[in-house]
């Protein structure tokens, strides 16, 4: 029964899905056998800011084959399943794996921007503290980058020691010291933290269809009234824009790379002129 829905798949589909799949997979497979192997394999394909010295080139297109778990990759791998056959067919098979590239591509190129400018701010807030450590310095700086560290036992205990050792001046310098270093833990995580996913390319194929489809109903789980393809996509885009702005810290979700999936299938669309639905 699988082999045979898979059969009725068009190729470039069933390939990206298969592509993703299996990549999941080997990651899994190393997870298990070594996490030192897949660390290696996540880091090496996925997308790292340019200033890293995890950056590579090729990141810009490998990270769209990579997922952080189980549930990222259903529900990319459900979209792609959803919209990508009908789109494959609507608009042939190398301009669709074309336009999916281009989704993918415009996704990392959007996110590394956002990503360059929050950067620069926490790159120019890191060296204000190198220059001027204090106690309330330090404790700005974490609610601000990573406020969910403010409950950790260890930086609470460290806040009470440097509050303890104000009087004590050799200790209080060790103290100081120790604040660099957890400043600089924090700017490395922002430095070094990837980007993996298909879901600037599946954002992509959801303007597509939308945009080919306007009117045709879809359904979400637990809805049993059927939205048009235009008004979800409108809905999911404002959504995006709104928590990419809003962001919180401990949203890990890359909202400017959907928005740059959409842009980008945008842009096609009018450059191909392809007339919509």
């Amino acid at each position: 029964m699988i082999a045979n829905r898979m059969n009725n798949i068009p190729s470039v589909t069933k390939y990206l899905l298969i592509i993703n799949i299996v990549t999941f997979v080997i990651g899994f497979i190393l997870q298990q056998i070594n996490p030192e192997w897949h660390t290696f394999y996540f880091d090496t394909l996925a997308l790292h800011h340019f200033q890293s010295s995890l950056f590579h080139p090729h990141q810009i297109f490998t990270h769209m084959f990579m997922h952080a778990n189980e549930m990222h990759l259903l529900f990319n791998m459900f979209a792609l399943f959803s919209f990508g056959g009908i789109l494959e067919y609507t608009l042939g098979a190398k301009r669709f794996l074309s336009f999916y590239l281009i989704c993918g591509v415009g996704a990392a190129v959007l996110f590394s921007m956002v990503n360059f400018i929050e950067l620069q701010q926490i790159q120019a807030a890191h060296a204000s503290y190198i220059e001027n450590p204090d106690i309330e310095a330090f404790k700005n700086f974490f609610d601000v980058y990573y406020p969910n560290a403010r409950d950790n036992e260890s930086i609470k205990d460290f806040v009470l020691q440097w509050d303890h050792l104000k009087n004590a001046p050799q200790e209080f310098e060790i103290i100081k010291a120790r604040s660099v270093l957890e400043v600089e833990s924090i700017y490395n995580m922002y430095l070094n933290n990837p980007m993996v996913g298909a879901s600037g390319a599946i954002f992509g194929l959801f303007f597509a269809f939308a945009y080919l489809y306007p009117n045709q109903l879809i359904y979400i789980f637990f809805i049993p009234i059927g939205i048009p393809a235009k008004y979800m996509m409108v809905f999911y885009a404002c959504i995006e824009l709104f928590m990419g702005i809003n962001q919180s810290a401990g949203d890990h979700v890359a909202h400017f790379a959907h928005l740059g999936g959409l842009l980008f299938g945008f842009l096609t669309f009018k450059f191909w002129k392809i007339r919509h639905g």
